[in-house]
């Protein structure tokens, strides 16, 4: 008796064990906006564009060195004493031996802005209106101006990646899942090249001279920084 009232405290406990973990593993997250609750509203629409340039300026934000890597073809600057990595750059040594391009070398950072702005375009486009946004206070073509904005981070990340490694790989779509994704090869430069200036061109077309907000120029894109852009990516295409 005493054997089998063990027993059936002991299945008792593990049901009781089971039920919970189900229970606690089925919780939607709460501390932080997953994907499916978040393209909701026109604010949130906005939030998720400036966490675009967010992701970019943390690519960026090694003292400017993704910047720089792309003008090491040129003459007219000089290292301090000192910085060997820089100095080994200067000489056109890419080897193992320059601790910069050990870190600096790796795009992933690059394809999580990219990333990003691919999952953006899906639902401005396809799950918004303006009409939304024009409820709840913004400017009538606003919706466009995000989508502009969209093209315009993305023609300019692949612009970056463009001129310091040539033909990346090249992605536009968002994968339907990320377990056993497809690992894609490097793109021809003439085929990112195709991109940038077909993006920038997009992002031209539906961006204003003009911020909504004066604040937004500290970071946000308009048709004056397009242009410049456009003028970049000429000189090194």
């Amino acid at each position: 008796m005493k054997i089998k009232y063990i027993f059936m405290t002991a299945v008792a406990s593990l049901t009781m064990i089971a039920t919970s973990c189900s229970g606690f593993l089925d919780q939607t997250p709460y501390t932080y906006p997953v994907e499916e609750e978040f393209w909701k509203t026109p604010d949130q629409a906005d939030a998720g564009v400036v966490g675009t340039y967010s992701l970019l300026r943390q690519t960026f934000g090694q003292n400017s060195r993704y910047n720089a890597l792309g003008d090491m073809a040129g003459c007219d600057w000089y290292t301090s004493p000192g910085q060997q990595d820089w100095t080994y750059l200067t000489g056109m040594q890419y080897d193992r031996n320059n601790s910069f391009m050990t870190t600096y070398r790796n795009w992933t950072q690059f394809y999580r802005v990219i990333n990003q702005v691919n999952r953006a375009l899906v639902y401005l486009e396809n799950d918004y209106t303006d009409a939304q946004f024009v409820e709840d206070g913004y400017p009538e073509n606003y919706r466009t101006q995000l989508i502009g904005e969209l093209y315009f981070l993305r023609g300019f990340t692949y612009y970056t990646m463009y001129k310091m490694w040539g033909g990346v790989p090249l992605v536009t779509e968002v994968p339907s899942t990320y377990v056993g994704a497809q690992y894609l090869p490097r793109a021809l430069e003439s085929e990112i090249a195709e991109l940038i200036y077909g993006d920038l061109q997009d992002a031209l077309e539906r961006l204003d001279w003009e911020y909504v907000n004066a604040t937004d120029r500290t970071y946000r894109a308009n048709k004056a920084v397009v242009y410049a852009t456009l003028a970049h990516m000429a000189a090194w295409d």
